[in-house]
């Protein structure tokens, strides 16, 4: 009787040991999976916070382009002013020259 109370006394405490290694990984995985979430967190902190960063700069360069286009605009509307005042001039420089001939 003795011998079987120590054999599964010794069951008993193997299982124990089991249960207290299981219990240690279930808490170690709980421990990985709450970082592993707080990195998940972080990871999508920063992604929205690059998708905002994108976001301006689309901003930015389409406004940039709007400013650059306007600027063409004007540099070739100023360009065929200037293109029609040397126009007149030369016919004047011409005409001067045909009077003074």
């Amino acid at each position: 009787v003795s011998k079987a109370r120590d054999e599964a006394l010794a069951k008993l405490l193997a299982v124990q040991c089991e249960v207290d290694r299981a219990r240690a990984d279930v808490s170690e995985a709980q421990q990985e999976a709450e970082s592993l979430r707080k990195l998940l967190k972080a990871q999508k902190d920063r992604g929205d916070q690059l998708t905002l960063q994108a976001v301006r700069n689309h901003t930015v360069v389409s406004q940039n382009a709007a400013e650059t286009r306007q600027m063409q605009v004007m540099m070739e509307s100023d360009r065929e002013l200037l293109q029609a005042k040397v126009d007149d001039l030369q016919e004047a420089y011409q005409a001067g020259e045909r009077q003074s001939e």
